[in-house]
């Protein structure tokens, strides 16, 4: 079975850290949208070496949570009139972003 974008969300979701993140929930609405294609690299490297897709989830996750944070801080950087910050407010997206970079590493060393 080959992980999707919906695995990787559920995963995220179903972590304890996350299931009353009102902001992380916002987040991964905006996020579902573009789908980068970066978030498919762990899919390929696991096929590269013959390990089961499904493994890459953890991963594919980890690089949502770090894409997220990036573009949370980049726009407010950018003042982009269609960030997500002005939602949320600068300081409380800059909480967000790093608060998903850290849980894309909690999943990533207990998964």
């Amino acid at each position: 079975m080959i992980p999707t974008y919906e695995d990787a969300i559920q995963l995220l979701k179903n972590r304890p850290e996350a299931k009353e993140w009102e902001e992380l929930a916002i987040a991964l609405r905006r996020a579902s949208i573009h789908k980068p294609v970066a978030w498919h690299f762990p899919v390929a490297a696991c096929d590269a070496v013959g390990s089961k897709p499904n493994a890459a989830v953890p991963a594919v996750t980890a690089i949502i949570c770090a894409h997220m944070a990036l573009m949370l801080v980049d726009d407010i950087l950018d003042e982009d009139p269609r960030g997500g910050y002005h939602q949320l407010g600068a300081g409380r997206a800059a909480n967000l972003a790093m608060g998903l970079a850290s849980l894309g590493n909690i999943i990533l060393l207990s998964d």
